[in-house]
């Protein structure tokens, strides 16, 4: 390199050192330096603001969720106890009744007299649409708690359907339609063609089963979003060590379990076992 290109090098090194020691130069550089690190802070600060601001709200979504799924749980179990178990274990005393009935020796002209249950009861609309948009689209949760929406969903729609089919045998039975033949009908026996017609005992069968799926996937979804919600409030305060600890809504069933109203795990083992390690898995 020719010497005078290093005289000229060596000379622009010189006037860029000399001013950037310069009281100048060391204002604009601090400066340049502090407002990096000031942009980096507050970078810093609005992601912390941020990750707060959605555990806060993941939070407040799982109690809006345990909420409905509570009340599902709720009006299934109040279901159950005034109308679909009293149904099931009237119509199970009366096939009994008859069954012993019908091997007595009975005189000429004696009859059995067959009491029919015919109480209507209704299946109101419930929350399910909102709970599905909260579990699917709001909270951070996989596999178990969305099955359990999926089928929360099918047995609401299988119970409305068994009810109305069973309202329907009612309105035919009530007006006379059926009359010669609807204790048969009623029982599940076999009609005079031959035939056998187990829609009726079916049905309530229906009815009975679906009304417990309603109840067990509801609280099964509710106290794994309980879970879920200490879940989260114990990694924001583990974050976040000055914030106070949010509130995460508690329902508790154990009542209903006592009196064996809300039914037990058995009968959903397999439903249970696709989940059971990831739930060994989970934090």
């Amino acid at each position: 390199m020719p010497i005078q290109n290093l005289d000229l090098l060596s000379f622009a090194w010189t006037a860029i050192y000399s001013a950037i020691n310069s009281n100048f130069g060391i204002a604009i550089t601090g400066g340049g330096i502090g407002a990096f690190g000031g942009a980096l802070g507050a970078q810093y600060i609005t992601e912390r603001g941020d990750k707060r601001r959605e555990f806060l709200s993941e939070i407040r979504q799982a109690n809006k969720a345990i909420l409905i799924s509570s009340q599902i749980c709720n009006f299934a179990l109040a279901l159950k106890k005034q109308f679909v178990q009293p149904l099931g274990e009237k119509y199970a005393q009366v096939r009994d009744d008859i069954d012993y009935s019908s091997r007595l020796e009975l005189f000429a002209g004696d009859k059995i007299h067959l009491e029919l249950d015919l109480v209507k009861f209704p299946i109101p609309s419930l929350p399910i649409e909102a709970l599905r948009n909260l579990v699917f689209s709001n909270l951070s949760v996989v596999g178990k708690e969305l099955s359990a929406v999926t089928e929360i969903e099918r047995a609401h729609a299988g119970l409305t359907q068994a009810v109305a089919q069973r309202e329907l045998f009612i309105e035919r039975v009530s007006s006379g339609e059926v009359a010669e033949n609807e204790h048969l009908l009623y029982l599940g026996r076999s009609l005079p063609d031959g035939r056998t017609d187990t829609t009726y005992p079916d049905l309530v069968n229906l009815i009975t089963g679906y009304t417990d799926d309603l109840a067990f996937f509801s609280v099964t979804l509710c106290e794994d979003l309980m879970a879920h919600g200490q879940r989260v409030a114990d990694e924001l305060c583990k974050q976040f060590c000055r914030i106070k600890r949010p509130h995460v809504s508690n329902v508790d069933f154990s009542g209903p379990r006592r009196t064996g109203l809300l039914v037990s795990n058995t009968g959903y083992e397999s439903w249970l076992w696709q989940f059971k390690s990831h739930d060994l898995n989970r934090p």
